[in-house]
């Protein structure tokens, strides 16, 4: 597969050295071996191309879905809300359920009060178009770690905090000698505003438009976490990132929705040819990319990286290498499940969206 050579200028970017493949992460192709979302106002991209992006998918649920980020070869990290979330109609008295005590009690509402353990997540890697999972590899968990930060026992979970990020240890490594599945590099340099950024995934490309299966990418900007007017701004009191497309003559602009949560906010470094994970996609606006709306928010992952690394090394890894043929390795689904989704994001509370 021949790779178009491609440059965005950037200021220099350190990447973590003590990640797992550090020498290889980050280098995505250029080009799609097959000709190609939902992410708004997105265009139609490949795993090729975004090699470290990972679907999400529930043995219990089929028609939820949340995306993830390759970092090592056996470690994704996804948004915590995508895991244990207690939603707007979560009664009081169940938002200290445990997984085991909800599912055991039949009026714990299992949607709006969402706990997902090991056995329920499935994560698929180098998808192109998620009706065709069987050319990608998939994986079970051998644990899944949510940010202490992560409030259990609240509604909407300390969400404004900014500690929505879970880490997922896969049961055993990918492969990553192909083109189409690859960690991206974390960072050691905070990211500035005014920076140009990149979102991928599977959500819708609006708020009002069905899903699609390829997946998508968006180019955003790092901003402030308010609209462009500054007359509408998000009340979080952690150190988030909020992004959002650039503003066009088009109504709708990049931005993430409802099946992103979990997906990665990155940038490409033309100094080091590397692609370095900045955020995750955690929550934002109902109507997804609308002009003056406010920013997609984002888990600032170099704030974070402390927590990421201790868990690695906590969790450890495997050194066999699982292919495809694995004994861990569930049926394949013929289909893509029918999702009802916005723009990354799903709702969590009167005024903000969980993708």
């Amino acid at each position: 597969m021949k790779c178009l050579l491609f440059m965005v200028l950037f200021l220099p970017v350190v990447y973590s050295q003590s990640q797992v493949n550090s020498d290889r992460c980050g280098k995505g192709s250029l080009s799609c071996e097959f000709p190609t979302g939902r992410i708004s106002g997105g265009k139609d991209t490949c795993s090729e191309m975004q090699p470290w992006h990972a679907l999400i998918k529930f043995q219990r649920k089929s028609h939820l879905k949340c995306g993830g980020v390759l970092i090592t070869e056996q470690h994704v990290l996804s948004a915590a809300h995508c895991y244990w979330s207690n939603g707007d109609n979560c009664p009081a008295k169940f938002h200290s359920f445990t997984l085991e005590q909800c599912r055991d009690d039949k009026h714990c509402p299992h949607y709006d009060c969402r706990r997902f353990g090991e056995h329920d997540i499935l994560v698929y890697l180098g998808v192109t178009d998620s009706t065709e999972l069987g050319y990608g590899e998939v994986r079970t968990l051998k644990k899944l770690d949510l940010h202490q930060g992560w409030v259990k026992e609240t509604q909407l979970n300390g969400i404004l905090q900014g500690n929505d990020l879970a880490l997922l240890t896969l049961r055993s490594r990918v492969d990553t000698a192909c083109t189409h599945i690859m960690p991206i590099c974390l960072p050691l340099q905070p990211s500035v505003i005014g920076k140009m950024a990149y979102v991928v995934g599977f959500g819708l490309s609006s708020r009002l438009i069905q899903p699609t299966t390829r997946l998508q990418k968006a180019e955003v900007q790092i901003m402030e976490c308010e609209n462009r007017a500054g007359n509408k701004k998000w009340p979080i009191s952690g150190n988030q990132l909020c992004a959002l497309g650039e503003e066009t003559d088009k109504t709708i602009i990049g931005d993430t929705c409802k099946g992103d949560s979990g997906g990665g906010l990155f940038c490409f470094d033309a100094v080091n040819n590397r692609n370095y994970l900045l955020g995750i996609t955690s929550f934002g606006e109902d109507l997804c990319g609308i002009t003056d709306s406010r920013p997609g928010v984002y888990t600032n992952v170099y704030d974070h990286k402390d927590w990421i690394e201790a868990m690695i090394k906590e969790n450890g890894s495997d050194n066999k290498c699982a292919l495809r043929s694995g004994p861990d390795m569930p049926p394949q689904e013929p289909v893509a499940v029918k999702t009802t989704v916005i723009l990354l994001g799903g709702r969590v509370g009167k005024y903000l969206y969980l993708y």
